[in-house]
């Protein structure tokens, strides 16, 4: 006899309901009251899967019986839910049937996520940090190697997955170890030079015609034009008898011009291998931008180095003065060692004493010197307006690279005396000159039209102090070289005629 409050244990009979059916034949859902028991439980409700198209998985897991779950369709069709994932659906369904507790429902969803990660990472060769050792230590496994090759058939079937689609395969254990190389071995390109291109860095057109005329930075011309023309001006006014010395004046401006082409693309060699050109945010140069090899940058610099030197050697030995050819080699090693050299004394703020002397005083004293075997008043002043005119030059085009050559460790003036000031030197540079100019009007007649130069001075000024960006900085330096070249040309032609 049962105790009291006790229920005693009824055998199940069959025929009355609850009692146990047969289970579902395969690829069909379970029919009659199991189901629907499973429903009215709260249960997962088995939609029978159309042909073709995956096993509908529940939206929310609930409780239902073992019949149930055991009848659910699994691999029904080629496109169906793997049979690991109705397992594993069955596995919460009979959980949720024996009363599972919450905890060990989280318990397993944490094991199905460290199987995903296992698989993610298999598929890409690169292990998630610590999600497959941890997956396999918790079901007793060994952890996957992360060295270890793919099996010929991985690779078989990767190869062939990637014929049909028309990619690649998927990269395996041994992609990623090969991604392990030493950086020198895997920097070694095509490119022929150390290291090679960066791997999918674009590649550098060759440098062509347009590229190496850009190089001799043609906008700088004027500054070796301007005072060829002051000097031979001067030279005419000092000693009308003798007439024009047009040979020597050409040979004076092939000194001139061959060494402002020869100190450009020395500039550019000597920044290109230093690095600073990387910084740069002007116009593109021949060595940084690699367009060019820096031994043949550096072999044209020499060139026009050479073609110089040719030019001074003839106009000493035709003027008489052999000693001039000292003055020369001196111009042109201060030209090289500029930005060249271990220690370039244009890195020490000293740039603009050097075009001052060798593009104003040399440059202009020196071509009236040659020709008439004096200098004059008029030279020097002349040679001292031209002499500021092309520090400004040079101010502006450091004020535009300043930021620049403060990263790459290149202290030029403006670097050194800061924005502002270096904004207001270089009003003082290109205005200057033309309170010089008072002197010529007063004594020679057409010397007021030089005054129209202002017209390019006075628009570069007020850019340069407003500017703020690089191409502002370019259209300013481009407006006093212009300025330059109508301050030499015109004062030379007042001074002849």
């Amino acid at each position: 006899m049962a105790t009291r409050g006790s229920r005693p244990n009824r055998p199940a009979q069959s025929g009355k309901k609850g009692a146990a059916k047969k289970p579902a034949q395969p690829g069909r859902p379970a029919q009659g009251r199991s189901a629907q028991g499973a429903s009215a439980q709260g249960g997962p409700k088995q939609v029978r899967p159309q042909q073709g198209r995956p096993a509908a998985t529940p939206a929310e897991p609930t409780r239902g019986d073992a019949t149930s779950a055991e009848s659910a369709p699994i691999g029904a069709g080629p496109t169906s839910a793997t049979a690991s994932d109705g397992t594993r659906i069955a596995a919460r369904a009979i959980g949720g049937a024996t009363g599972t507790s919450r905890s060990d429902a989280a318990e397993r969803d944490s094991e199905v996520a460290a199987d995903r990660d296992e698989t993610l990472a298999a598929a890409t060769g690169a292990a998630s940090p610590g999600s497959p050792a941890r997956s396999a230590r918790a079901k007793g496994k060994a952890a996957p190697r992360p060295d270890a090759e793919p099996t010929a058939a991985v690779r078989t079937k990767e190869a062939q997955q990637g014929a049909r689609s028309g990619r690649p395969a998927s990269p395996g254990r041994s992609s990623a170890r090969a991604t392990a190389a030493p950086a020198s071995q895997r920097s070694a390109g095509r490119s022929g030079r150390p290291g090679g291109r960066a791997p999918g860095a674009p590649k550098v057109r060759p440098a062509g015609a347009r590229d190496w005329i850009g190089g001799a930075r043609l906008r700088t011309l004027p500054l070796a034009v301007a005072p060829v023309a002051l000097g031979t001006g001067a030279a005419y006014l000092y000693d009308s008898s003798q007439g024009w010395h047009w040979a020597r004046a050409l040979l004076c401006l092939a000194v001139a011009v061959c060494l402002q082409i020869g100190v450009n693309f020395a500039n550019d060699y000597s920044d290109g291998i230093r690095g600073t050109d990387a910084y740069r945010v002007g116009p593109a140069r021949l060595t940084g931008s690699g367009a060019a090899k820096p031994r043949t940058v550096l072999t044209v610099a020499v060139v026009f180095f050479v073609l110089a030197g040719i030019a001074g050697v003839i106009v000493s030995v035709r003027s008489g003065y052999p000693w001039l050819i000292a003055v020369g080699a001196v111009a042109i090693a201060a030209g090289y060692f500029y930005t060249g050299g271990k220690r370039p004394y244009g890195y020490y703020g000293l740039g603009e004493l050097f075009v001052f002397v060798f593009f104003g005083l040399v440059a202009t004293v020196g071509t009236m010197f040659v020709q008439v075997d004096g200098v004059s008043i008029e030279a020097w002043l002349g040679a001292v307006s031209l002499g500021l005119l092309a520090c400004a030059v040079l101010m502006v085009n450091n004020i535009r690279d300043a930021e620049q050559d403060r990263l790459a460790g290149k202290r030029t003036l403006a670097v050194l005396v800061g924005d502002r000031v270096s904004r207001i030197l270089f009003a003082v540079f290109a205005l200057a000159p033309f309170g010089i100019l008072v002197f010529y009007v007063v004594f020679y007649e057409y010397a007021f039209y030089v005054y129209f130069a202002l017209l390019a001075a006075v628009p570069a000024v007020i850019i340069t102090i407003t500017g703020r960006a690089a191409w502002e900085f370019v259209l300013a330096l481009r407006l006093t070289s212009f300025t330059s070249l109508v301050f030499g040309v015109s004062l030379g032609a007042a001074l002849a005629f």
